[in-house]
């Protein structure tokens, strides 16, 4: 009897085993499509408007980057040394030829002017008083009551004193010349871009105090590769973007430096831009160097939808609808560069509208 018992348990486990195993399968769901046989779905292809996939000649560009730069940066500087009492503008001032940038403390130079004009009011007073003698012993010499060499001495005398005049007189100029250092006026028309002094500051000779640039003459200075150099001399028209104001302009090319770097392998060219509002230097700033044509395969851009990360495409394939997976590149004109997925020839479909 136990030996029946236990037979029966076996034979109990194996069949709910195998029924196990047929409902993992699914042989108790109804309906069930068997792996590999699920049709694709198709449509019929009448009334649909289809593009054929082909390549076609657009032109090439490579980019090089730089930044924005002014031709003409000035620094403005003391010629004397001397305490600042004021400073008239500030970052971001426009400036005119001519305006008063900076006074400096001018008291010393004022008391070096006054000593200077004093000197030759006695310079001028030592003069008059040897022309005098000279006159005198000019007459006594034609009566003979003095020596040629008496007369000879008050000639010289009258010469050391107009030395001296002459000497004086050019102090009071340089002195002059001096206390006009004391105020700094700008030199061009120009906008502030960096103060580096305050009142109170001393400020010394050949100290930068100030640092200002023209607006009317920018240009992109940019750093192109050496195989893409040679495509480009001065005088030619290049596309200029500006991303920060996302604007596109045409440049010159006014300037190629002939030395490449030897870390970069690039050489620098600098491209005149027109004057716009919003451009200022150190702006990041890009140009696009002409290349050769080049082929794409190409198909209306509106012919791809986005389905999450994936780029599709409806094709016609023997007059059914089906959907392809492609990956893009560039886009021109309505058109788009077609990476992978198509080969040229294939027929796209094309929403009526964008036909």
């Amino acid at each position: 009897m136990d030996l029946i018992k236990n037979i029966v348990i076996v034979v109990v486990g194996l069949l709910v085993l195998l029924a196990l195993l047929f409902w993992m399968q699914g042989s108790f769901t109804p309906g069930r499509v068997e792996p590999g046989l699920l049709s694709e779905k198709s449509h019929a292809t009448e009334n649909v408007v289809v593009v054929t996939a082909h390549y076609k000649e657009m032109d090439h560009t490579a980019e090089a980057v730089g930044s924005i730069q002014s031709k003409s940066t000035t620094n403005i500087a003391s010629k004397i040394l001397a305490s600042i009492l004021t400073v008239n503008v500030k970052p971001g001032d426009a400036v005119k030829k001519g305006d008063l940038l900076i006074t400096l403390d001018d008291r010393d130079l004022n008391s070096r002017l006054e000593q200077s004009r004093n000197a030759v009011d006695a310079a001028k007073a030592t003069l008059d008083k040897a022309t005098r003698d000279r006159e005198r012993y000019e007459s006594l010499l034609k009566t003979q009551s003095i020596t040629q060499n008496a007369y000879d001495d008050m000639v010289s005398a009258e010469r050391i004193a107009k030395a001296r005049l002459d000497q004086a007189q050019q102090q009071v100029r340089e002195a002059e010349v001096m206390r006009s250092h004391a105020k700094i006026f700008a030199t061009s028309n120009g906008v502030i871009i960096e103060k580096s002094c305050d009142p109170g500051d001393l400020a010394s000779p050949g100290q930068s105090l100030l640092t200002m640039y023209d607006p009317g003459n920018l240009r992109v200075e940019v750093a192109v590769r050496e195989r893409l150099a040679g495509r480009l001399k001065i005088g030619d028209q290049v596309r200029v973007m500006i991303d920060a104001i996302s604007k596109e302009m045409t440049g010159t090319v006014e300037e190629i430096v002939p030395s490449a770097d030897q870390a970069s392998r690039s050489v620098l060219m600098k491209v005149g831009i027109p004057r716009e509002s919003g451009i200022f230097p150190g702006m990041f700033g890009r140009i696009s160097i002409p290349l050769e044509p080049v082929k794409f395969l190409v198909i209306p851009a509106k012919s791809v939808r986005k389905v999450g990360q994936l780029e599709m495409v409806t094709l016609k394939v023997d007059k059914k609808i089906n959907t392809r997976a492609v990956r893009t590149g560039r886009q021109w004109n309505g058109d788009i560069e077609v990476l992978s997925g198509l080969n040229e020839g294939d027929e796209v479909v094309v929403p009526a509208a964008e036909a």
